[in-house]
């Protein structure tokens, strides 16, 4: 089944020569025949039920007469404007390209997409020391503490900034289509601090842009900033 639009375009359909040389009413009749191939099964064929449109049915659905139609077939034919089968069956030249190309590409992509690659199965290394104790080298405190800080967006956060708030931040936006860049990632950041120093709480912000599916931070509406006692591993705001 044909889709209910097909593409047309203007600029093709006014440049083209052939069809400028040949009268405006039978420019009118080659659009009501387009939008008869459009429908028709094969594609762009001037067929109706599996059968060629004879001039009369062509005339009947065209609201003309007979001999008026069929003087602009021969004068849509004489120009080169539609193209015939071996059979006789009238048929565009440029529906069928298109949809040959349209076609073509379906498949490529419905092949490409069809292609899933084969699992790479991990090979490890024979152990030929058993009894001897694997050896680890413990890491540096610093590069660890650096590798602990930085969230799924690979930026660094600070230490006022709660990694949980800030991970579901970046999955939502990643969920929504909307990931951020590392760039984008200090920036807001930067934004958080601005409304910390406001007296915003940063997890609050947070939360609320991942619960709505925000791409952007906002500020809290009527809540006031949390405050910290003494033991609080946090910074208060």
């Amino acid at each position: 089944m044909s889709a209910p639009w097909m593409k047309f375009y203007p600029r093709d359909w006014r440049g083209d020569q052939a069809l400028r040389a040949v009268s405006l009413t039978a420019r009118g009749l080659w659009m009501e025949m387009l939008c008869i191939m459009h429908e028709a099964s094969p594609y762009g064929h001037l067929v109706l039920g599996g059968r060629a449109v004879s001039n009369d049915v062509l005339a009947r659905m065209a609201g003309a007469g007979v001999d008026e139609v069929s003087a602009m077939l021969i004068e849509l034919e004489n120009a080169g404007v539609l193209s015939r089968t071996r059979k006789g069956v009238i048929y565009s030249r440029r529906m069928v390209k298109d949809r040959n190309r349209s076609e073509k590409g379906r498949k490529s992509v419905t092949k490409r997409w069809a292609q899933v690659p084969d699992p790479i199965e991990e090979k490890t290394a024979p152990n030929r020391s058993p009894n001897r104790e694997p050896t680890t080298q413990k890491p540096d405190a610093r590069s660890q503490i650096k590798r602990e800080n930085k969230s799924l967006s690979g930026a660094q956060l600070p230490e006022w900034l709660p990694r949980d708030a800030w991970d579901g931040f970046v999955t939502m936006r990643k969920q929504i289509k909307k990931p951020m860049t590392d760039r984008a990632a200090v920036m807001k950041i930067r934004e958080l601090a601005v409304l910390r120093d406001q007296g915003q709480d940063p997890e609050a912000v947070l939360d609320q842009s991942t619960s709505h599916c925000w791409q952007d931070l906002y500020e809290l509406k009527g809540r006031p900033a949390p405050s910290y006692g003494p033991g609080h591993s946090g910074v208060p705001l």
